[in-house]
């Protein structure tokens, strides 16, 4: 049996895995337990966005602590970026906030 001190689980000869010495997970199920938490950190990114006013906003304190004047931010679709400078990305990707300098 092998003990490992740094994460409390204990692994023997049958491939079991025991975490806090309570929960025994073995074979497919372990596979379920490996893919959910998987799915869940790829997915948490998504509830995470800010939304596009709220991230416009962000941008402007912070533009405007630099005691810039005379800039404009747009939300727009990510399609229609051309030539101006980004400095954000809102709404999972699908739009962008540009910063022109008037």
């Amino acid at each position: 049996m092998h003990v490992c001190k740094a994460c409390l689980t204990v692994k023997d000869n049958n491939n079991r895995i025991c975490i806090d010495r309570f929960l025994f997970i073995k074979g497919e199920n372990m596979k379920k337990v490996i893919l959910v938490v998987t799915l869940s950190i790829i997915a948490s990114p998504a509830f995470a966005q800010k939304s596009c006013e709220a991230l416009k906003d962000e941008i402007t304190k912070k533009v405007e602590s630099k005691h810039v004047k005379n800039y404009q931010l747009d939300i727009v679709d990510k399609d229609e970026v051309k030539d101006q400078k980004v400095v954000g990305s809102c709404d999972l990707g699908r739009k962008r906030i540009l910063y022109t300098k008037n």
